[in-house]
């Protein structure tokens, strides 16, 4: 669980350079990239540690974990189209729109956690119960960290 850690740490060292990215690049730029390519190699290279799963473990896992993360960035597509507009309308927003963007919210985390829920059970029916859990611990905390990155730079509504 040490290495694990540390692997996560390694990967949050990473991560406010690369949001930081060059100044002029605007922050649903940033955004895109953070749930990007090379953060989801990251993501892979974590969980392939965390898991220690054996060579017939990796094989059933591996497939079910690419279909998840597939099915994770059309969310992911939307929490960026999200951004976008905050930031693009940050300081015009009314009351309604301000609720639409909340209910945007709210919904994209429904989603998230309903795309990490169904990966769960495959991952449970193929490896059981206790790779599963490990798998739901892992992913939350890589995802907690790429939320808390971002979350430093978007802006509030006024």
């Amino acid at each position: 669980m040490t290495r694990t850690l540390s692997a996560i740490w390694l990967l949050l060292a990473g991560l406010p350079a690369l949001a930081a990215g060059a100044e002029s690049k605007a922050l649903p730029e940033r955004y895109a990239e953070l749930l990007g390519r090379d953060v989801r190699a990251s993501k892979s290279a974590v969980l392939g540690e965390a898991l220690h799963l054996n060579e017939p473990q990796a094989s059933a896992f591996w497939p079910i974990y690419r279909a998840y993360a597939e099915e994770a960035s059309v969310v992911d597509a939307r929490r960026v189209a999200l951004v976008r507009e905050l930031v693009t309308t940050w300081g015009t927003v009314g009351d309604a729109r301000a609720k639409a963007i909340a209910d945007e919210w709210f919904s994209i985390q429904k989603e998230r956690i309903a795309v990490l829920e169904r990966a769960h059970v495959r991952v449970r029916n193929a490896l059981g119960p206790k790779v599963a859990a490990r798998f739901v611990q892992v992913e939350h905390a890589l995802n907690l960290l790429v939320d808390v990155t971002l979350a430093e730079e978007a802006p509030l509504l006024e």
